[in-house]
């Protein structure tokens, strides 16, 4: 992850189902990131709130002497990094078959908690195509304004909703023996058994996660 020229953070990288995948090169690519005036929103937000309860005291997120272009204007998001965010969003692809199927990051929220190490320890959550997914990692910070991040994802189960009961007739005693009843003897050709078919899966709600327009 890094800051490009214009103020955007950007991540761009590769993306397994499972770790053994990503080992043996079995990957596809991914990318995401936040636009510079949402950085720079944000940034300005999570200074004000890192400031009031002193946690920039042992967590300085300002880069001093970061230098662009020389005409790009610089704002909060060229001067800080990481920046803890509700509006990161990208792609990421998956090779279905011989082909390779592109789904939408719709939203990302990231937050970075540093470390004793000097790192950070990365807790987040996302909506994509597949799902919703609760988020884990770290960030190994690789110079001022970049960093070589690390996340892993796990996707909530989708609901299942359980059938009502019920309610079964009153048995009465009879002494007759209707057709399809317990006492009625089986037949060899009474025909096969109906298969049972497990209940639908709903896929789960994402209405804890919320955006500000």
């Amino acid at each position: 992850i890094k800051i490009n020229e214009n103020g955007a953070h950007v991540c761009n990288g590769s993306w397994a189902l499972t770790l053994e995948h990503f080992t043996s090169g079995s990957t596809s690519k991914f990318h995401f990131g936040i636009e510079a005036h949402r950085a720079a929103e944000d940034a300005q937000l999570m200074l004000d709130k890192m400031k009031a309860s002193g946690a920039d005291a042992s967590d300085n997120r300002k880069i001093e002497g970061n230098v662009v272009d020389g005409l790009t204007p610089v704002s909060l998001a060229n001067t800080t990094f990481p920046i803890d965010s509700a509006y990161y969003k990208g792609a990421f692809k998956l090779k279905r078959g011989s082909k390779h199927a592109n789904y939408t990051e719709k939203q990302i929220i990231l937050k970075f908690v540093k470390n004793s190490s000097g790192s950070y320890n990365v807790y987040g959550k996302g909506v994509n195509d597949m799902g919703t997914y609760d988020a884990i990692g770290t960030l190994l910070i690789r110079g001022k304004t970049s960093g070589q991040l690390q996340l892993w994802k796990t996707y909530a189960p989708a609901a299942i909703v359980e059938p009502e009961p019920v309610s079964k007739p009153v048995a009465r005693p009879s002494g007759k023996v209707f057709p399809g009843s317990l006492t009625e003897k089986v037949t060899e050709d009474s025909g096969p058994v109906p298969e049972m078919k497990p209940p639908e899966n709903f896929p789960p709600s994402i209405s804890t996660l919320q955006r500000r327009e």
